[in-house]
């Protein structure tokens, strides 16, 4: 099994391995007495599993949604509730299982060759079927800044 991306929460650290089509979610700092969370099984083989963090506007306050506080211009500003999920890449799609329990399926519309986790989101890289050095004229950059949300191209502006 290949050990995935730790995740540290106060005393207890948490690791994701992977082997074929299994996830197994392990917590404790010594491996001799770590625990096994969760096991995942999947429906094929997976890439690779990681830790994420979306940042959900506004935030959560006596069981009601509070709206984004005004002036503010930050994809996750102050207001912005912190979503942790652990992600698990396939080869046709992401699949997301939020802390809630909530599980979400991003199915991918073209193959991947790189899935990273970035502050508030995922950025993936679209694989280019061309020969080297050439392009098609689409974006290989996406990004997915929340679960349920599409895939969006990043463009480069030059000045």
């Amino acid at each position: 099994s290949e050990p995935a991306r730790n995740l540290s929460r106060g005393a207890c650290e948490e690791d994701l391995c992977v082997s074929g089509n299994v996830v197994s979610w392990y917590e404790g700092l010594d491996p001799a007495t770590r625990s096994i969370k969760r096991v995942f099984s999947m429906g094929s083989e997976v890439i690779q599993a990681f830790w994420c963090t979306f940042y959900e506007p506004g935030c959560v306050e006596g069981g009601g949604r509070v709206k984004e506080r005004e002036g503010s211009s930050s994809s996750h500003s102050s207001a912005a509730a912190a979503v942790k999920c652990m992600c698990v890449h396939e080869s046709k799609c992401l699949t997301l299982f939020m802390e809630s329990g909530a599980t979400h399926y991003v199915p991918f519309p073209f193959l991947i060759e790189g899935v990273w986790p970035i502050d508030g989101g995922i950025l993936l890289q679209r694989q280019v079927a061309s020969a080297a050095g050439s392009s098609d004229g689409l974006p290989t950059l996406f990004t997915l800044l929340h679960p349920l949300d599409d895939l969006c191209p990043m463009t480069l502006r030059r000045p």
